[in-house]
This record gives structure tokens, sequence and C-alpha cells, in this order.
């Protein structure tokens, strides 16, 4: 099972240092791996951030690698580093029950 595709990942919380995410920074923050989302944002706001946050990452090269095939179910595999922490921030929906499937996504 060399695949990742259906396996979630947990850190055991240790082995992440300031160091080690400079580089893993310097090498994964690049134009070629970057997604950047908006959602209900015109598009020129969006250019606009993207530009003044972004224009300046380096271009890189795109990964390539053999398509991963998938193994189904779920199997947990232990990654090491510190517990991950994910701030979110949006003007408020007005559909509550967006609100709730966030939360139930992101509690899991």
């Amino acid at each position: 099972e060399d695949s990742a595709l259906g396996h979630s990942f947990f850190s055991l919380g240790k082995g992440v240092s300031a160091e080690s995410l400079s580089a893993f920074a310097a090498s994964g923050v690049v134009g070629s791996n970057l997604t950047l989302v908006g959602v209900n944002v015109p598009l020129a706001d969006l250019v606009n951030c993207a530009e003044s946050a972004l224009g300046g990452a380096p271009t890189g090269k795109p990964d390539v690698v053999a398509p991963a095939q998938w193994v189904g179910g779920s199997s947990r595999l232990a990654v090491e580093g510190m517990p991950t922490h994910l701030a979110l921030a949006a003007q408020a929906p007005k559909d509550p029950a967006v609100v709730a499937v966030l939360k139930a996504v992101l509690d899991n």
C-alpha cells in the first residue's frame, strides 16, 4: 500500500522545528504547488490579493509523480510532527447549515 489515497495522517507530536518548517516552505511553497481559491470574492480583489501575497513566490517546477491509485478504506499512519492548528476567517454565511457542515468537517 504505497498510496496516500484513502489514508489519513495524524501527528505523534514531535519532529517539527522552525528550521524544518522553513526548509519545507522553501521547497514546497512555490507557484507550481499553490492553489488560491476564492468564494464570493470579486475576481479583481482575488487577483490583487494573490499578486500582493504570492507575486514574489518562486515559480518552481511541477512535481512529476506517477498518479496514485485508490486502495480503498481508511488507515491511520503516524507521521512525525506537532498538532496542526487551522485559522479560518470568513464573512458569516447566510445559511447556518453551511457553518454546521464546516464545523463537523473541522471537528473530525
